[in-house]
């Protein structure tokens, strides 16, 4: 039979010690304790030894499989530093909540009821339908509680090309969906959201000039003023060719949008200085990505669809409901009268689409008076 443990307590100059073998301590290592007074160190002792009274009348009930199980579980964590305890504490709250208990899948279907129900935008619905399915069969199936980032970034790396702003949506997605399921007033998904941030005439103008210097201009005009979606490997930038760019309207099919709408975006004056010239030459210049963020980091920019609100506003002003739908790729006007219908004066928005090049001549747009 193992040795009964003394749990002494010893005077010592820096107090009363007290020592716990590791064999009575929940890490598994010995513990030492100090108290500047001897009835505190007593009343520790005696609490130890109460525990492991306790622990020897019921060691008889543990079976000899539970103390296997055990022996096992304690050789699991030793390299983490965490007590079987702690480990079993740990799991019990993350599966002590009704949400933790659900699959993924049930957890996300859920999340997108609620994007529905707070009228959150169609394009955010239709990137958590996408991406749902997108998702592989085998993480959906997991329990909430389950999902841990080791096993979300594998489903993510096998549903995914490549770890870039695709990746980065998804896994936001996720975390909103598994946090949302364990939170029972589902705060993730608010009824409150900001006004897409635009920039102003002069803020544009400045923009232009940097990308300019930056030997970028076009594909900064494209996005800018006729709302071309950035490029990433959801975006349009990167599937955008010259057999889109007409002379009057930039047509794009399902297979270059983002949304799978077809959209018709007219060519305003000033793209048209700004795509003049350029026909013969790649649309993105060698070294885009380095480019893209140089500029938008002088610029000041840190949203990632600034230039596209900012094109649908302006746009907006001058054009109203109908044609602003149609060069947004929108399939409601709900979308659109909701986040940019804005307060953006007419003559800001005709200053903002009579940005050119230095040295072109660019006529003051019509407008048709949207209030």
């Amino acid at each position: 039979m193992p040795r009964r443990p003394t749990l002494r307590i010893i005077e010592t100059e820096k107090g009363f010690k007290f020592d716990v073998p590791a064999s009575l301590t929940a890490t598994g290592k010995r513990e030492r304790f100090f108290y500047p007074e001897e009835k505190e160190a007593n009343k520790h002792a005696a609490a130890v030894r109460k525990a492991y009274h306790e622990r020897g009348t019921k060691a008889g009930t543990i079976s000899p499989a539970l103390a296997e199980q055990a022996y096992q579980a304690q050789a699991m964590l030793a390299d983490l530093g965490v007590s079987v305890l702690d480990a079993v504490r740990d799991y019990v709250r993350r599966n002590a909540n009704a949400g933790a208990r659900l699959s993924v899948l049930e957890a996300w279907i859920a999340y997108e009821a609620e994007l529905v129900k707070n009228n959150r935008s169609e394009s955010t619905l239709k990137d958590y339908k996408r991406d749902r399915k997108a998702l592989p069969e085998s993480f959906l199936k997991l329990r909430v509680a389950e999902a841990t980032e080791e096993r979300i970034g594998k489903a993510l790396d096998e549903c995914t090309s490549k770890r870039g702003p695709a990746w980065n949506r998804r896994l936001r997605e996720v975390r909103a969906v598994l946090r949302a399921a364990i939170s029972e007033d589902l705060k993730q998904v608010s009824t409150k959201r900001k006004d897409p941030e635009i920039l102003t005439a002069e803020q544009a103008a400045k923009l232009m000039e940097i990308a300019f210097a930056e030997g970028c201009a076009l594909p900064f005009a494209l996005m800018l003023f006729a709302g071309i979606r950035p490029d990433a490997e959801d975006g349009e930038m990167s599937r955008i060719t010259w057999s889109n760019i007409g002379t009057t309207h930039i047509n794009l099919s399902a297979d270059e949008t983002k949304t799978t709408d077809d959209r018709q975006i007219p060519i305003s004056d000033n793209l048209a200085a700004w795509i003049k010239g350029h026909r013969d030459e790649p649309i993105l210049p060698t070294n885009w990505k380095r480019k893209y963020q140089a500029v938008r980091k002088s610029a000041g920019i840190e949203g990632q669809d600034v230039l596209r609100h900012t094109f649908a506003s302006m746009f907006y002003r001058l054009h109203g409901e109908h044609e602003t739908i149609q060069a947004m790729g929108h399939t409601s006007w709900k979308t659109t009268q909701k986040f940019y219908k804005r307060a953006v004066t007419t003559a800001e928005a005709q200053a903002f689409f009579m940005i050119a090049p230095a040295g072109a001549k660019v006529k003051k747009p019509r407008t048709l008076g949207v209030a």
